[in-house]
Order: structure tokens, then sequence, then C-alpha cells
């Protein structure tokens, strides 16, 4: 089985749309700007592929499905947050994800 099979088969999602996000010019921070969006189209393996082999654009996969399940979820702690406030941080950070992927979802609809 290949990598991008893998990633597959442990971040099945959405099929029918997915994000996609273009690399820009990094920032003195360290932060990498681009630009992200939404393509209401199928996700082939071909994005996979990509994806795994670092070409533009980058594959986002939305883990709420067609059926409304999810069987995986991913949070970004800033770093500033790390430490003492690590469980907040990560709780804070979960909401504000399921909440994002919710609208994502609600805006597909329509």
């Amino acid at each position: 089985m290949e990598a991008y099979q893998k990633l597959k088969q442990i971040f099945n999602g959405l099929s029918r749309a997915h994000g996609v996000f273009y690399r820009g010019e990094t920032k003195e921070s360290g932060k990498v700007g681009g630009k992200a969006y939404i393509l209401k189209e199928e996700v082939t393996d071909k994005h996979w592929r990509d994806h795994v082999e670092g070409n533009d654009p980058s594959l986002g996969i939305i883990p709420i499905r067609d059926d409304n399940t999810c069987s995986w979820s991913c949070a970004t702690i800033p770093r500033s947050m790390v430490g003492a406030a690590t469980a907040e941080a990560f709780f804070v950070a979960t909401s504000c994800f399921f909440v994002c992927s919710f609208i994502i979802f609600f805006l597909l609809l329509f």
C-alpha cells in the first residue's frame, strides 16, 4: 500500500469537496502565507498523491462525511499557548475546529 493510500484510509472524510492551500511567501515570524479555499469537486487519488509528494496545492480533507459521521479530528495549538495552559488551549482549539467544520459543512449544503 502506498503512503497516500494509508493517509486516505486514516483521514477518510467528505469526498465531494475539499480544501486547497497554495503556498505563498514565508513571513518573518516563520508563518507561511498563501491562499486557501474550498473546491466543490471529488477528492481523487491524484489529489492525495500530490499532497504526499508536497506538490501545490495542499489537500484539506473535510472530516464530516455526507452521513454526518466523523472518525477523526485535529487541532492546532499555537506555540504561545503551550505550557501550563496546554489543556485549556486544546479545548479551545478543538471547540473552534468543530464549529468551523460545522460551518463549512453547512455552507456546502447550499
